[in-house]
């Protein structure tokens, strides 16, 4: 019995799946028949690759060919209702989504050959908006699922073509993946892609089953009903944005053509905007504030308009504005932040702007990000004066910057106060998108609420082209001048992992200069692979801190070409915090490489107050070709407890064309270790040194030894008799 009814269910499961479903004059197929179910997430529907993945959007488009829609039963003049596809898991989203699909009759053929790159203008062009919400989600369940569209779509013939585009929250945004049954053997029907880098890659490029829902076509009548005119988005857009026009509650049928119209008055000199077409959805490029009609015609009969709707183009922003939270937005006062920005990075500017935030308001409750600005340039800059207002903010996973600049150019940013309310993540500001020419100056970036010890979770200001990374390669940004700072992280546990951070990839020639960066965890400033970059008059400590005091360096050039760059007044001090510490310590920590005709200088900075105890340097240079060492100041003046050794200078490796000149080591305290002025690891390793002035007089126990250059030198006189063109003439004087 129980086999009967089991060879029953299975029977009526095939009728299912293999036959199409009719119901209430609709009819539902499917395209697609197999069973597999991904290991992975895909490119379409929709893209989730585990619960707390970084993706933040994703793109898919997939063809269905003349002779799949006519086995499907769908012929010209259907009308498709409703999409659906079938999810194998049942995971879901934590919250809504941003969720759009598209679709377009299509004389492309399988296989698509494209990227998401280089076809979406098109895609754009030519499908229209059937389905789009800002707050999607799937059912937790696994199991087909229904879209019905909110404009239904004419099929005329050939193949179709179905777009999906998404924007999520990266993070802990969902429960888990999303897996969905395809058909093998139609991963050439569909191209992808996830956050750019993601591009059709094979793992989730397999085309999903669909069922289609449809209504049979009928011959329109005459006269046909005009409708309402619907514009998507809806309220002003950006210049040059793309926008959707349709109808609401008009006729449809065999037979119908819709052709729209502009006019810059609404009332008279209606110009056509292409021939009739079969739908009355059309995509154009907003260009200026216009109005809109359709002409409507059953099978070449007489006309019918719609109404008239108008689309307003946000104009652009010139002169001086306010923010002030205690007044509407009106006029030239924006009440928060975002406020002005959704105008100006959308509308631009057409002279140079001044933003004055009204003094005493807030604090802004919000995040600030910019990007691009259209007609920004060297003379029409953008310019906010915070007077000391604060931004705030409670950082998450997926918001973890309180300021961004996404290719933002030409703006300077003064006087605010950024401060995070988190305790597990928080970044004062990140660069990224290749901003250029922006300044960032007297504000206060405060995140010390942040406890975590997480290198992403916390940071100060960032070039990074990844939102949970402070390490993300790229040309963030270039000549971004960023100065008089104060940043300032946890005074407990935890702490910035950098005060400023460039990651590698050609972020170079920015300046950061005489700001305070108080409360670092690893690195007070990191640099890596970027030339040009001047570093200067910064003063970079822990002398607050009273607890997470791990092995870190004052400023840290990583391996790479730091040609040109320079690395100049700078003051270090006090890296043991309020009680000292007996973890490792670098002043300077330089890796990076000059090049003969650019060097990297590194001079006049003073490092002080060193209270960490354990094997610590006042600058460390590990292969760092072409650095010229001049004028610096290293000062062991701290008793430290145990017995790790302590190095004035230390040099590993082979150091190319690197100098070490006039500089001033003093070493009266300490530990109870092994204590050298210089410390010359590999033979060869350095190109020069001279003038240099190591004095030790120590009151602690341990070894006192002038230098090491592959053994050890107690005094100065052994180290010349070993080496006659090193050091010649240099001072041993007490420098106080």
């Amino acid at each position: 019995m129980n086999n009967l009814l089991q060879k029953i269910s299975f029977y009526l499961l095939f009728l299912m799946i293999s036959y199409p479903i009719v119901s209430q004059g609709q009819t539902t197929v499917q395209i697609g028949t197999g069973t597999t179910s991904s290991s992975s997430t895909l490119y379409s529907p929709i893209y989730r690759f585990s619960a707390t993945s970084a993706t933040t959007d994703a793109k898919s488009n997939m063809i269905f060919t003349a002779a799949e829609m006519a086995t499907a039963g769908i012929s010209s003049g259907d009308l498709i209702t409703a999409i659906g596809f079938n999810k194998t898991n049942a995971n879901n989203f934590t919250n809504g989504i941003t969720y759009t699909l598209r679709m377009g009759n299509s004389s492309n053929t399988a296989p698509l050959t494209g990227t998401i790159a280089s076809d979406w203008p098109a895609i754009l062009a030519n499908q229209s908006v059937v389905f789009t919400s800002t707050n999607f989600n799937v059912p937790p369940a696994a199991g087909w699922f229904t879209i019905t569209f909110s404009t239904p779509f004419i099929y005329t013939g050939g193949a179709v073509e179905i777009s999906t585009e998404q924007t999520m929250p990266g993070g802990s945004g969902a429960s888990g993946i999303f897996t969905w049954q395809y058909t093998t053997g139609f991963a050439g029907n569909i191209i992808g892609e996830a956050i750019g880098s993601n591009s059709n890659l094979s793992t989730y490029k397999q085309r999903p089953n669909i069922q289609l829902t449809f209504t049979p076509g009928v011959p329109c009548t005459s006269p046909p009903t005009a409708g309402t005119v619907t514009t998507s988005p809806s309220g002003p857009v950006c210049p040059n944005a793309n926008i959707t026009l349709n109808l609401s509650g008009n006729s449809m049928g065999l037979g119908m053509t819709y052709e729209w119209e502009e006019s810059l008055n609404g009332t008279s000199g209606w110009t056509s905007l292409g021939p009739a077409q079969p739908l009355p959805a059309l995509s154009i490029v907003a260009t200026g504030t216009k109005w809109y009609r359709c002409k409507l015609a059953c099978s070449g009969g007489t006309p019918v308009y719609s109404n008239a709707a108008q689309v307003v183009v946000a104009a652009p922003l010139n002169g001086t504005y306010t923010i002030n939270a205690a007044a509407p937005t009106a006029g030239t006062n924006f009440s928060s932040f975002n406020a002005f920005i959704n105008v100006i990075n959308c509308a631009g500017i057409s002279g140079p702007v001044t933003v004055n935030v009204a003094a005493g308001s807030g604090p802004y409750n919000e995040t600030v990000g910019f990007v691009n600005i259209p007609g920004s340039s060297a003379i029409n800059t953008i310019r906010i004066n915070g007077n000391g207002a604060i931004v705030q903010f409670d950082n998450t996973t997926s918001e973890r910057q309180l300021l961004t600049l996404d290719g933002t150019k030409h703006m300077r940013i003064d006087s605010l106060v950024f401060k995070s309310l988190n305790t597990t993540f928080g970044w004062g500001a990140r660069i990224t998108g290749g901003a250029a020419y922006d300044s960032i100056t007297r504000c206060q970036f405060d995140m010390s609420s942040v406890t975590s010890t997480t290198a992403a979770n916390v940071n100060g200001i960032i070039f990074s082209s990844s939102t949970t990374s402070a390490t993300g390669a790229g040309i963030n940004g270039t000549n971004v001048y960023i100065a008089n700072n104060h940043i300032k992280g946890s005074g407990a546990a935890g702490g910035l992992n950098y005060g400023v951070g460039i990651a590698s990839g050609g972020s170079d020639s920015n300046i950061i200069k005489n700001n305070l960066i108080e409360n670092f965890y690893n690195n007070g400033i990191y640099i890596a692979s970027a030339k040009f970059t001047l570093v200067e008059g910064n003063e970079i400590h822990k002398a607050n801190k009273t607890a997470g005091i791990v092995a870190g360096e004052g400023i840290y050039t990583a391996t790479g070409d730091m040609s040109g760059s320079k690395i100049i007044g700078n003051r270090i001090h006090s890296p043991g915090g309020t009680a000292g510490a007996t973890s490792v310590f670098r002043g300077l920590s330089l890796l990076g490489d000059g090049t003969a005709t650019n060097p990297v200088i590194v001079a006049n900075n003073v490092i002080y107050k060193i209270n960490q105890g354990g094997a610590s340097s006042g600058i460390y240079v590990s292969t760092g070709t072409y650095n010229l060492i001049y004028h610096n100041t290293i000062s062991f003046d701290q008793v430290l407890t145990g017995t790790a050794v302590n190095y004035g200078i230390y040099t590993t490796g082979t150091n190319t064309g690197t100098d070490i000149v006039n500089n001033m080591v003093s070493i009266t305290a300490g530990t109870g270790g092994i204590k050298y002025g210089f410390y010359h690891a590999t033979a060869n390793g350095i190109n020069d040194a001279q003038k240099n002035n190591y004095y030790l007089n120590s009151t602690q126990a341990g070894v006192q030894n002038y230098g090491y250059y592959t053994t050890a030198y107690a005094t100065q006189a052994a180290f010349q008799t070993a080496y006659p063109a090193l050091e010649i003439g240099s001072p041993t004087a007490d420098p106080q």
